[in-house]
């Protein structure tokens, strides 16, 4: 019994150390069915200025995260979308532009990325 026991306890300790490692994804729905659409939006618009570009209706409130071209995050404009997007890079104009949408992710040809997830 006791060496049974023991072997299925090295046993799982094998399968469990060989087993891959990798991240969870935080909104895997919405990444399963992301549409791209290429957008650019000058650097300084505001979020009203986005969806005029993008054509989202405003009903939707999305969070945004800027990241920079390393994938690190460093700017969040608040929930309310009042604040002007801006960024600190070499060209003026234009940034990177990623947003998701529920299910649509707008990609931009810039130099920022900036991400927007619906809560």
């Amino acid at each position: 019994m006791k060496k049974s026991i023991m072997l299925l306890l090295l046993l799982g300790c094998l399968i469990g150390c060989a087993a891959p490692s990798y991240q969870i994804d935080p909104f895997p729905a919405a990444r399963q069915k992301e549409q791209i659409i290429k957008a650019i939006v000058p650097n300084g618009s505001t979020y009203d200025d986005v969806i005029n570009v993008l054509g989202e209706p405003r009903a939707r409130k999305p969070f945004y995260r800027a990241i920079d071209a390393d994938e690190e995050w460093v700017y969040i404009l608040d929930k309310d979308l009042k604040s002007t997007i801006t960024y600190d890079n070499q060209s003026p104009d234009f940034y990177v532009l990623r947003l998701l949408f529920g299910n649509k992710k707008v990609v931009g040809s810039l130099l920022l990325p900036i991400v927007a997830y619906s809560y």
